[in-house]
């Protein structure tokens, strides 16, 4: 798939027909106009508990790309709806789903404490009834993953070190079997997930 680079800085937006326009405010769409959202009611009751109707800069710039099955490298100030831009649209394509290899999502943070709001995040928008479930990496807890909790989840959440460690476990069965397992990659935070310096070791794989 093609990719792309979407810089958005942070506008506030303005509904359409909300009223007159304050110097740089954005009129942004609905977000039932940008995602089918009418074909999966438990996730629009989610948005909707939370008051999130209207779509902000950086979703209405990247949720139709997303939708077209592109790959992309979006930009945007914290606090203007990257998380929801990027766990939308592919949500919507597992909620209601069987878990499918090729099909799952990974998504990737530099820190734990990150790794765990994203997972919470995507709890929330995946209705209780669904057939989606998230599973956050962890090492060194009592839940510390298995190949079998990870095969009944349909969002993998981690931190690259985590999952490593996990994948480079003896028996080798999750590592040969999580690659064939994913569909979409997510990295948030990817400055921080980049070493800033470049080291000298064995290669990998």
């Amino acid at each position: 798939a093609a990719a792309a680079f979407l810089l958005s800085p942070y506008v506030p937006c303005t509904a359409l027909g909300s009223g007159r326009l304050r110097s740089r405010q954005a009129v942004c769409s609905e977000l039932t106009s940008l995602l089918p959202l009418s074909e999966n009611e438990g996730i629009m009751g989610a948005l909707k508990d939370r008051g999130i109707t209207t779509a902000t800069p950086i979703q209405e710039a990247a949720i139709p790309f997303i939708m077209k099955g592109h790959s992309l490298s979006i930009h945007s100030e914290t606090g203007s709806g990257k998380t929801l831009a990027l766990l939308l649209p592919v949500l919507l394509g597992v909620a209601d789903r069987a878990v499918e290899d090729n099909a799952r999502i990974l998504v990737l943070a530099p820190t734990r404490e990150l790794a765990a709001q994203l997972a919470a995040e995507a709890e929330l928008l995946i209705p209780p009834a669904a057939t989606a479930r998230t599973r956050l990496v962890t090492l060194g807890e009592k839940d510390a993953p298995t190949i079998e909790n990870l095969q009944s989840a349909s969002v993998i959440v981690a931190t690259p070190i985590e999952l490593s460690k996990a994948l480079a476990a003896p028996d080798r069965e999750l590592s040969d079997w999580l690659p064939g397992a994913i569909g979409t990659v997510i990295l948030d935070e990817v400055d921080l997930l980049i070493p800033a310096k470049n080291f000298k070791g064995k290669k990998v794989g």
